[in-house]
């Protein structure tokens, strides 16, 4: 459905979305993408393990984002 919301409303939303601290996602490079396939073959806790660089069982919005 073209033009289903306004520019407007598309900023609102946007707007939103910055004040939760939701940001555009990154594209995928080439050398990214070798990463992350030799990590998909791995034990998932191994994954999770290099993820949680400050080791406290859980991931954050920084360690995510990484």
């Amino acid at each position: 459905m073209e033009d289903f919301l306004s520019e407007g409303e598309c900023n609102d939303i946007i707007s939103m979305a910055e004040t939760q601290g939701l940001e555009p996602s990154r594209t995928i490079g080439e050398n990214d993408l070798d990463v992350l396939k030799r990590s998909l073959l791995q034990d998932p806790s191994t994954v999770f393990r290099s993820l949680d660089t400050n080791e406290d069982g859980e991931l954050d919005l920084v360690e995510v984002n990484k």
